[in-house]
């Protein structure tokens, strides 16, 4: 489970540059902005759950 947990986290953290070079292109596209967001939230939620379940 831990390896899985990790492997989303990373995936989602490589997400992160082609998301803000959308943005770049499209700075009024709320979807990009949403999706940004979306990924923040999903991406702090795993750490914490990676830090408990490596405690």
């Amino acid at each position: 489970m831990n390896e899985d947990l990790q492997d989303r986290y990373n995936f989602i953290e490589s997400n992160y540059a082609s998301l803000f070079k959308k943005l770049e292109t499209s700075p009024e596209d709320t979807e990009i902005l949403q999706q940004l967001q979306t990924q923040l939230n999903t991406e702090r939620y795993l750490r914490r759950l990676l830090d408990r379940i490596n405690s």
